[in-house]
């Protein structure tokens, strides 16, 4: 019946329906999970790449550091403020299903 009316109406004949083929879509969407956790690494390694030039550069500019305060500086060379902020970034991207209330992380 699919066949004569795809005839009939000049369309070639799907070899399956299209609401059942769902890997297609599940490929999509691992690719773009790929791409996300790809662009995430390269966001946390040039964060955390960045503290020692950023630090290197503010010491070497005496009116930068005078400026910021030698406190300041300290506090932007944290390597752990970096992987906390990174964290929290990286885990307020999982969300968890209303009906439970909690993040999918718990």
């Amino acid at each position: 019946m699919r066949a004569e009316l795809a005839a009939e109406l000049g369309l070639r004949d799907p070899e399956i329906t299209w609401h059942v083929a769902r890997d297609g879509l599940v490929e999509i969407v691992c690719l773009l999970a790929a791409i996300g956790g790809s662009v995430g690494k390269i966001g946390a390694d040039v964060a955390l790449l960045c503290c020692g030039d950023l630090v290197t550069e503010l010491r070497t500019h005496p009116v930068v550091v005078a400026s910021l305060g030698a406190e300041r500086i300290d506090r932007l060379c944290d390597p752990a403020a970096y992987l906390g902020g990174a964290r929290a970034m990286t885990t307020s991207v999982l969300s968890g299903h209303p009906s439970r209330g909690t993040p999918a992380s718990s």
